[in-house]
């Protein structure tokens, strides 16, 4: 049975805590004396990119510290697990914590090369070093990298009924049968967010859910759901994208795959119909 995933919660809320070290002596971390635990504050980021022209996603970075000047620290690509055009993106792999703040912002700037609507992964990992520490959970984030097309921020907006219209899996994928409001996410006008259940039969904890409107289809891009069998569980990009008509919001499609990295089971194509109320 799925169990309610926990949420590690941002080390800017932490006053202090205490964990073990690599050599397993108690380490205390605290705003002004403690060692620095750095941490991406999201494992997934997107980086749309404008067909034909630029773009450029903020990751931001959290320390558990404070010190009265600047801090560096290096970031690198993993290689391996990356398939995104190296000549796609560009950032300095320095970054700077500004002094007196518990956060670095890591600016990653897009250009139209190559680029297509299904997202390529760049993944990025913080490199550890003797002021700073990291924990594996943490200490890597992967950019999605894809094209977009520009779309109006009054479209694909307001009040939709979602019904899931594959077979269940243990029941609905998400909240089947309800109305959800979808919205502009912030920093990138073809994207839409909405709220909903993700298993509501098993975790029934509304967590936000993303589509990226690009190029007349709709993509679904890798994201985390509050679920978990035996790891992380996340939805991803469909093996066959829905479409949709910028003359006619009223109703689409969206399909992903369900469960992409068989947390639970096989990985599975879902497909909802939205439908404007």
């Amino acid at each position: 049975m799925k169990t309610i995933k926990k949420i590690f919660i941002s080390a800017l809320a932490i006053i202090s805590f205490i964990s073990c070290d690599k050599g397993g002596e108690e380490v205390i971390f605290d705003g002004n004396n403690g060692q620095t635990l750095i941490s991406f504050r999201k494992t997934v980021e997107d980086l749309p990119i404008v067909i034909d022209d630029e773009g450029s996603v903020e990751i931001i970075l959290d320390v558990t510290t404070r010190s009265s000047s600047d801090r560096t620290f290096e970031v690198e690509i993993l290689s391996d697990e990356s398939t995104a055009n190296p000549d796609s993106y560009s950032f300095n792999s320095t970054v700077t914590i500004p002094a007196n703040e518990y956060n670095a912002i890591l600016t990653i700037n897009g250009v139209d090369n190559d680029v297509e609507i299904t997202p390529e992964t760049l993944v990025l990992r913080i490199i550890e070093q003797d002021s700073f520490i990291t924990t594996s959970n943490n200490n890597t984030t992967t950019v999605n990298v894809f094209q977009i097309c520009p779309v109006e921020d009054t479209l694909f907006v307001g009040n939709y009924l979602i019904e899931q219209i594959t077979p269940f899996i243990a029941g609905p994928t998400l909240s089947s049968g309800t109305v959800v409001e979808l919205i502009v996410e912030e920093g990138s006008t073809p994207a839409r967010k909405f709220n909903t259940l993700n298993y509501p039969n098993f975790c029934s904890v509304n967590n936000p859910f993303t589509l990226n409107l690009v190029c007349n289809e709709v993509v679904v891009p890798r994201q985390e759901g509050n679920c978990s069998c035996d790891g992380n569980y996340f939805f991803d990009v469909a093996s066959v994208n829905a479409v949709y008509d910028l003359n006619d919001d009223s109703e689409f499609l969206m399909t992903f795959t369900d469960d992409s990295d068989s947390d639970c089971g096989s990985p599975v194509q879902t497909t909802y119909r939205f439908t404007k109320q």
